[in-house]
């Protein structure tokens, strides 16, 4: 009896898993800090190969209303980049470059601020 319950249980945690996974294959939930990244393409709604400040506004207003309608809003998007901040040189155009640039610096700055807190948690 003991083991047919333990089989049960460990069936329905394994099951369980399984299907949470499912629910959020290919969303970027749970898959750390890598994981909600933007690949550059998607901001290159015309595919020139630079993003113009009406494209990037176009994507988030897209992203947001697709992740709303999933029911998961995108939380601190009023503290998203401005486009000026994304274009470093000024041109009016964000390149691929600038846009790598700029998710590499907040990749370092995370990751800094990260190992700060570790090393000020002295359980770790």
């Amino acid at each position: 009896m003991k083991v047919q319950l333990i089989a049960i249980t460990l069936l329905s945690v394994i099951l369980g898993s399984a299907a949470y996974a499912g629910m959020y294959a290919n969303s970027g939930t749970g898959m750390g800090v890598y994981g909600n990244r933007v690949a550059f393409s998607e901001l290159d709604i015309n595919g020139d190969s630079q993003v113009t400040e009406s494209e990037l506004e176009q994507f988030r207003t897209e992203r947001m209303a697709a992740r709303s309608e999933l029911g998961r809003p995108m939380k601190n998007a009023s503290n998203a980049p401005m486009f000026t901040t994304l274009d470093i040189n000024n041109d009016g155009l964000l390149t691929e470059d600038e846009f790598t640039a700029h998710q590499m610096k907040q990749l370092n700055y995370r990751s800094d601020k990260r190992g700060s807190k570790r090393m000020l948690n002295k359980n770790f």
